[in-house]
């Protein structure tokens, strides 16, 4: 093998190109990032997450439409003349008038709500109304993936699931024995898919799931580990509630008098842009790469050792028949994989609350600035390193709830063309992404090496040792 170190002759890879070969293998070996709250003061980190438990759900709230899969959200508390709140959200895709409109009702009764023109229990109805109208789809996928999990289960061990009925008998202003029957009934209508999506159920729905799901006591542990699918499923949907719930309450407990005021605008990511690969598999794109940083070619079999959970159709497309081939049509797209590149609606959110960090860096020291970032769904991999990056060169920390660690192919990075040292971070990305690659490649030439000693100790055990104990283990066991 050439040397790895060695500067490559070309470079025909792309960024595009080099995130989907992680991405597909990452998706079978996985890439664990760690929890968030593990990289924050235990103080700090207390007061963050209520704020973005709270950002989150707001973030949900966002997402109105089946289109949208994700969305971000970001505070600010202002404090110049007058007292006030500016929120900004982003989407995956810019907002259609569909949503802009459902953004602009919900903003027009938490208004009212500031100016004490209505009460907190008429804001949390209109704004479940309007979460009906415009959140329909996005409610009946959830509706549809709590019937498949309830399902799956009797109603009784369900019910022997709920052991303090005294506290939902409390939330709900009922007795106990009244609300075992209630719940008993409701399960039972969810499981036989009866319950009509009219307005009044679906109040109910998300209210009844809301209470369950949330209410100390009832999902017991012995519940969630024994029906975690239902459990989860439960409190997604009840998390519609609980979302209008915490915003309108929030609101109310920090307002500062007639003057505060509320702002909600959104930050309109790029549009997403569908990209031909220059190849039709992991393998081609990997070998290119391969070349063009000096390592062997792989082979299926190489990658499949060094990776065993990998499928070999990720890795190598099935060969067309020879009457596929004379199709034209066929033939090109068996040799191109498509993907949708988008930008992430929570980096759109960090880079537009990083410009306003360095427009007025003058009046804050750079230590103390934190972003906080509500999301709808986990932080990926790469949003995550981006967030690491943007720490590194603009010396701002990104706070956020939670993150998968996983990688999708067609992430691509916030156009932010008046920012300066942003390409510091692009660069910081294509790189991490590159060593990524490498890793690949060097696992999978370090397999195709590697064989097992006389008495079965597997050879990769030699990387536990130093380097003097290497050259003992290597003399007793050699390698083949």
């Amino acid at each position: 093998m050439l040397s790895p170190h060695a500067p490559p002759v070309r470079k025909t890879t792309s960024f595009a190109e080099n995130l989907y070969i992680f991405g597909e293998i990452n998706h079978f070996a996985g890439v664990h990032q760690g929890s968030v709250q593990s990289e924050w003061d235990p103080s700090d980190w207390e007061s963050m997450q209520q704020h973005l438990t709270l950002m989150d759900l707001m973030a949900l709230l966002c997402v109105a439409e089946e289109k949208h899969s994700y969305a971000a959200v970001s505070f600010k508390l202002l404090k110049t003349n007058t007292y006030g709140i500016d929120i900004i959200f982003s989407l995956n895709s810019p907002a259609s008038k569909v949503t802009t409109d459902f953004i602009e009702a919900v903003q027009c009764y938490l208004d009212q709500l500031l100016q004490d023109r209505i009460n907190h229990t008429v804001a949390r109805l209109e704004i479940s109304r309007l979460v009906f109208h415009h959140c329909r789809e996005k409610m009946v996928a959830r509706y549809k993936k709590l019937i498949t999990a309830i399902s799956a289960i009797s109603v009784e061990e369900l019910i022997n699931h709920f052991p303090n009925k005294g506290q939902v008998a409390t939330a709900l202003s009922s007795s106990p024995e009244l609300v075992r029957d209630d719940i008993v009934q409701w399960l039972e209508t969810v499981r036989s898919k009866s319950l009509k999506l009219d307005e009044d159920s679906h109040f109910s729905i998300m209210y009844a799931c809301y209470i369950i799901g949330y209410t100390s006591g009832i999902l017991n542990d012995d519940f969630s580990v024994k029906c975690e699918a239902a459990s989860k499923r439960i409190r997604k949907l009840g998390d519609y509630y609980r979302a209008i719930y915490r915003v309108v309450d929030e609101l109310i407990s920090v307002r500062r008098g007639a003057g505060f005021t509320l702002s909600i605008r959104e930050v309109v990511s790029r549009e997403p842009q569908s990209v031909v690969l220059n190849g039709s598999d992991v393998l081609s794109i990997l070998n290119r790469w391969a070349e063009d940083h000096r390592y062997d070619d792989l082979t299926v079999e190489t990658l499949e050792k060094a990776y065993p959970l990998v499928k070999r159709d990720t890795l190598v497309r099935p060969f067309l028949t020879s009457t596929e081939l004379s199709d034209p049509g066929k033939a090109a797209k068996a040799r191109n994989i498509k993907l949708t590149e988008c930008a992430h609606a929570e980096c759109s959110i960090v880079m537009e609350r990083v410009k306003e960090v360095i427009e007025g860096r003058a009046k804050i020291k750079k230590s103390s600035v934190v972003i906080e970032v509500g999301v709808s769904k986990s932080v990926c991999w790469t949003c995550s390193r981006f967030f690491t990056e943007v720490n590194r060169v603009f010396g701002i920390r990104i706070a956020y709830s939670r993150r998968h660690g996983k990688v999708y192919a067609g992430w691509a990075p916030p156009e932010c063309p008046f920012v300066s040292k942003y390409s510091l971070v692009l660069d910081a990305m294509q790189k991490a992404v590159e060593d990524e690659v490498e890793e690949i490649v060097r696992k999978a030439n370090n397999k195709a090496k590697q064989g097992s000693s006389p008495l079965g100790f597997p050879s990769e055990n030699i990387g536990m040792f130093g380097e003097a104990e290497k050259r003992v283990f290597t003399f007793m066991y050699v390698q083949s």
